[in-house]
């Protein structure tokens, strides 16, 4: 389970910003107890901010961090050569700065921090360590080239060591000798096991031949892939999938992949495939194509596999914009599964940002945060609990008072400015021509 995650110099957060899934309100079904621990752990949060605040990159730094444990070896050294491909934020001294990650989990029970710190050059620090009994333990640091492991782990150092470059991890390598030290390549696969449905930019060093770019999976490859007999053969949550369809009362039956193509090596799966949802209208079955749905049913059902799946596995989901496109209802479902001991029974957890605030009726207070843009253009991240008891109790209406201003992170619209852009396009006396794609 994750516990915090702090972040510095990512996109749009300059300053270090800070999300914490530890519970406020400990005496609630949704905050979890976890063994050897005093506080309980939260298994929701949702981060709500006005467009261009920042949330989504949030939730992006936790997204690269995942990435960079699982690519870093493979990926950085034979596309990037000798830099990293970090994001630093472009105000201020971002550019210049290096920029830092840092997460605590709960790893079969024991509480583990990390800490890595690059810039676009290498890998400044990597810290891992725990606390089995409340008191830190190193398992290694690396500071530049120096790797120092806790006294044991040489096997972990002799192995390590030939595979590491300046523009790697530490964790990238364990991956690949997980054998020699399994307490360490337990948290690399714990942190490379989280699902991340949040928009990630295809990073392209300079030169890079564009027949090498990897195109990412479409959203809904993940459920449909469920579908298809040659790749999967979980008919249990195949079965679960199709339940939620129908109960979501979208009109879907059931769900088929089509072959459209061939399948050839040299193409991805959804290059030659893709869904068909079936509907049952008067008695018959009418199969539609995934495009032919509507924005909605291709949003349930493309977030159905990876949810159930995080249920199952009770891992981490990060999900930007989970109300887009889908109803308030079915939004606020997707967050009462993560929240209820019944349906989530192996502590899976849910990061997301939305918009809606009716959504706000199904949180508590500790389950909230808000992004807001400082007057520097960057990002700011604060707690709804951190407000002082007088402006949110336990039994505020959350919805009522966000939209009114009380918590701040809203939109600024200025009216007047609208209506002016407006009148100057109508006096002109003429449409303006606009030319679409294609």
């Amino acid at each position: 389970m994750l516990l915090r995650f702090a972040l510095e110099n990512h996109r749009s957060v300059l300053e270090r910003v800070e999300l914490s899934m530890v519970a406020v309100d400990r005496d609630r079904p949704a905050a979890r107890e976890v063994p050897n621990r005093s506080e309980r752990v939260l298994t929701t949060a949702v981060l709500f901010g006005p467009n261009a605040s920042g949330k989504t990159n949030v939730l992006r730094g936790l997204a690269w961090l995942t990435a960079a444990v699982g690519e870093s070896l493979q990926f950085w050294g034979r596309f990037w050569g000798d830099g990293v491909p970090r994001e630093p934020c472009r105000y201020g001294d971002g550019p210049t700065r290096p920029s830092t990650f840092e997460v605590e989990l709960l790893v079969g029970g024991i509480h583990t921090a990390y800490r890595l710190v690059v810039d676009d050059r290498r890998v400044q620090e990597e810290v891992l360590a725990t606390y089995p009994l409340g008191r830190r333990r190193i398992l290694f640091e690396r500071t530049g080239d120096e790797l120092r492991v806790r006294r044991g782990l040489g096997e972990l150092a002799a192995g390590v060591r030939p595979l590491l470059r300046p523009t790697n991890l530490v964790l990238s390598a364990v991956l690949q000798l997980p054998e020699t030290a399994p307490e360490v390549a337990n948290v690399a696969r714990a942190l490379q096991g989280f699902w991340a449905r949040v928009p990630r930019r295809v990073l392209v060093p300079a030169g890079f031949p564009p027949e090498g770019i990897v195109v990412p999976d479409p959203l809904w490859a993940p459920t449909a892939q469920l579908f298809d007999p040659q790749v999967s053969r979980d008919a249990e949550l195949r079965r679960a999938v199709i339940e939620f369809l129908q109960a979501a009362d979208l009109g879907v039956v059931d769900a088929k992949v089509v072959e459209h193509a061939p399948p050839r090596h040299d193409l991805r799966w959804w290059q030659t495939r893709h869904p068909v949802l079936v509907h049952r209208v008067e008695g018959r079955e009418v199969e539609l194509d995934f495009p032919e749905e509507s924005a909605g049913t291709q949003m349930w059902f493309s977030l159905l596999g990876p949810v159930l799946q995080a249920l199952r596995s009770g891992s981490v989901f990060l999900i930007d914009e989970l109300d887009a496109s889908l109803h308030p209802a079915l939004s606020a479902r997707l967050i009462q599964l993560f929240q209820d001991p019944e349906t989530n029974p192996n502590n899976a957890q849910l990061l997301c940002t939305a918009h809606d605030p009716s959504l706000l009726q199904v949180l508590n207070r500790d389950e909230v945060w808000f992004t807001e843009r400082t007057p520097q253009g960057t990002t700011s991240l604060v707690a709804l609990s951190d407000y002082g008891g007088d402006q949110v109790r336990r039994s505020t209406n959350l919805e009522r008072a966000y939209l009114r201003g009380r918590f701040g992170a809203q939109p600024l619209v200025d009216d007047v400015q609208l209506e002016e852009a407006v009148a100057q396009v109508t006096r002109a006396g003429c449409a303006p021509v606009l030319t679409g794609p294609g």
